[in-house]
């Protein structure tokens, strides 16, 4: 029984082969059977009417699926029409005041180490809780800055002194009216290479600038992941 089982598998396997019978394709020849011509330039009207017609036949969404679509990306709708003010409204007042008392310090420590003016904390603390209570998902995590992070931006921010913003030396200018001011730290020499005429505003363009750069790569790694 067993060979005769064996047998069958094998003929089975012997009448599913397929032929493929074409020419060998090279680079060059691949390119011209498959790729666009380097003049070819696809008209607007045409681009836009063919995304169009792929959204309407692969893309049709209902309003269950939209209602699903917007409570999965911003789960404050699923949460805040079931929120309790009467009984809960104090309690998350005193947690919201102390986790940002206890967010001041790092806060400012961590922007000084990115070497950026303290306030930036302030602010980058500020705005990233706003955004995570909107898209967040987990009501226990609290977000704020990090010091590995903040280390290694202002390392970054350190290799464009004298390129991108003026050396710190080249700023201190000492007179007798005035002594060594904070608008004293604050003036440059006029160069056009330099991004601002103010160092903490060139500093802060550069990290934001990084930052806007390592969004970018996370949205294409997850996009890669979930393809």
């Amino acid at each position: 029984m067993l060979n005769e089982t064996n047998e069958e598998q094998q003929q089975q396997q012997q009448q599913q082969r397929h032929i493929i019978d074409r020419s060998v394709l090279n680079e060059t020849s691949l390119k011209e059977r498959y790729s666009f011509d380097e003049h070819y330039k696809l008209d607007e009207d045409e681009l836009f009417q063919n995304t169009k017609n792929y959204l309407k036949k692969h893309y049709r969404p209902t309003r269950t699926c939209m209602k699903l679509y917007l409570c999965g990306r911003f789960p404050i709708l699923k949460w805040i029409l079931k929120y309790d003010i009467k009984h809960d409204i104090l309690k998350d007042l005193v947690a919201g005041l102390t986790v940002g008392i206890i967010q001041i310090a790092p806060t400012m420590a961590n922007s000084m180490m990115a070497n950026l003016p303290p306030i930036n904390g302030l602010y980058v603390a500020f705005f990233a809780v706003m955004t995570y209570f909107f898209m967040g998902t987990c009501r226990h995590l609290s977000l704020g800055t990090h010091g590995v992070i903040s280390l290694m931006i202002g390392k970054t921010i350190e290799k464009y002194e004298g390129v991108l913003y003026a050396p710190f030396s080249s700023s201190l200018h000492f007179s007798s009216n005035n002594n060594n001011t904070v608008d004293n730290l604050n003036m440059i020499n006029d160069n056009s290479s330099y991004l601002s005429n103010n160092i903490d505003e060139a500093k802060v363009m550069i990290a934001n600038s990084l930052g806007f750069l390592t969004v970018i790569i996370h949205v294409i790694n997850l996009k890669i992941l979930f393809l």
